[in-house]
């Protein structure tokens, strides 16, 4: 053997010994039979839980279309088939598994059903809860449709609804997390909740939630391309956004409130659009970044207040006229404040974030 296919042998060899496994699949799926055994996707198990007990670390539970959780409408979870969980939550995962859905969150439904306080919860890291196309709607809760307890590390959610929840319909906390392409809708209270540290949030929607669509902090946070739209409350409320943190290309659109409320913290602001809002269009207070692109018009009270009594930059915005900034497009609180507008865009930005429909 010559010495060049003698290193490309030894080369395939550790390459092969140090790619991760992907572990075994198990099926759940709404014509299957719970037991110790089931999961083959001949054989596969009625409820998530029994899936994911079944599950050894590192492996994918696939879950089929169709209605998960208290399937009587008695109110509890013991029946058969059923999920077999509390009244603190109806579905837990307590190890490292992938768990996706095959048809995606239009048509697989965990319904807690008013039975629990929250429909899933993750304990574990490295834990993946749905996928592009393979997500879940997470409804009924009395508070939560998923919450991520504990502060895990590297936890993915995507791809998943939290609809008409008592109270959240995210909860998100941990290091590493990854939180992308989730729907919060109808929850009495905020649509994302999170407090996180060197993670990314992206591609996000919050919409017609009864209070605030985000509502979070955390250090070293890549916040991007979310989109809060027709919440009651505030559109965006970040407190503590500190280190290296970046918020870009985020839209909050026709909120009852404030569009973004930055309130402690000095992240990177881009292209941040508050387009209809109620109240303010981008709230600074307790926090003195400087804040490029981005749309600022239509909102009910200023574009932008300035409440940090000292000079902001806000550069490259469009203020609602190729003018820039008229009448009460900028609101200065207190004599000290200032914000230098200038340079400024004279026609709107293009929006950065991806339409839902």
């Amino acid at each position: 053997m010559s010495h060049r296919l003698l290193v490309l042998g030894v080369t395939f060899a550790l390459a092969l010994a140090t790619t991760p496994s992907f572990g075994a699949s198990l099926y759940v799926a709404n014509d299957g039979t719970d037991s110790g055994t089931c999961g083959a996707k001949t054989s596969p198990c009625r409820s998530i839980n029994q899936g994911i007990t079944n599950a050894g670390i590192g492996d994918t539970v696939i879950v089929g279309p169709g209605r998960y959780g208290d399937l009587t409408g008695d109110g509890d979870f013991s029946d058969p088939g059923e999920e077999g969980g509390n009244t603190t939550s109806m579905i837990t995962i307590a190890k490292r598994v992938r768990v996706l859905s095959s048809n995606g969150a239009t048509a697989t439904v965990i319904d807690a059903n008013g039975g629990s306080d929250t429909a899933v919860t993750i304990t574990a890291a490295g834990v993946v809860f749905g996928g592009p196309k393979k997500g879940f709607t997470l409804k009924g809760a009395d508070l939560n449709g998923l919450f991520v307890s504990g502060f895990p590390n590297a936890v993915t959610v995507s791809g998943n609804l939290g609809l008409s929840n008592g109270n959240y319909g995210f909860v998100l906390t941990g290091t590493a997390a990854v939180v992308t392409n989730n729907v919060a809708m109808g929850n009495a209270f905020a649509g994302f909740q999170g407090s996180l540290l060197q993670s990314t949030v992206r591609g996000n929607v919050a919409i017609g939630n009864a209070g605030i669509g985000f509502n979070v902090s955390g250090t070293d946070l890549i916040f991007d391309r979310n989109t809060s739209t027709a919440n009651s409350g505030d559109g965006f409320n970040v407190d503590g956004a500190g280190g290296a943190s970046v918020l870009s290309g985020n839209a909050a659109v026709s909120n009852g409130n404030r569009g973004i409320s930055l309130n402690s913290g000095a992240p990177t602001l881009r292209d941040l659009s508050a387009i209809g809002n109620g109240l303010y269009g981008l709230n600074l207070s307790g926090t003195a970044p400087a804040a490029q692109g981005g749309n600022e018009y239509g909102n009910r009270t200023c574009g932008l207040r300035n409440n940090e009594g000292i000079t902001v930059t806000a550069t490259k915005t469009y203020w609602g006229s190729p003018l820039g900034p008229l009448g009460t497009a900028i609101c200065n609180v207190g004599g000290t404040s200032v914000t230098n507008s200038t340079p400024f865009a004279t026609k709107p930005v293009k929006l950065k974030v991806k339409p839902l429909f």
